[in-house]
């Protein structure tokens, strides 16, 4: 068992994530309220917030630095990418059909 002392940092990567799926939310709710500029630049960040968050996420996997905080991040990390959410979504919508 990793016992952290003080100088040790706990990894924060879940966080990347849940700021990635914020981002990915404000996106939407600018392509609802028809602001096309500021969508596609909150998409655009939310793409890099969770491409970092799974990267993090997979460093942290790796190398044993937080395998619980490591495993929750490569999983909001890729829920919280626009294009892997946009397939979610489509797939769950041919359910419904």
């Amino acid at each position: 068992m990793v016992e952290y002392g003080a100088d040790d940092r706990t990894p924060r990567t879940p966080a990347l994530g849940a700021g990635a799926v914020l981002i990915a939310v404000m996106a939407v709710a600018a392509l609802v309220a028809a602001i096309v500029e500021r969508s596609a630049l909150f998409t655009w960040i939310a793409l890099a917030a969770s491409a970092a968050a799974l990267l993090a996420g997979l460093f942290a996997l790796v190398t044993g630095r937080g395998r619980i905080p490591g495993f929750i991040a490569v999983v909001v990390g890729a829920v919280a990418n626009p294009w892997v959410l946009t397939q979610l979504l489509q797939w769950a919508a041919g359910l419904v059909e």
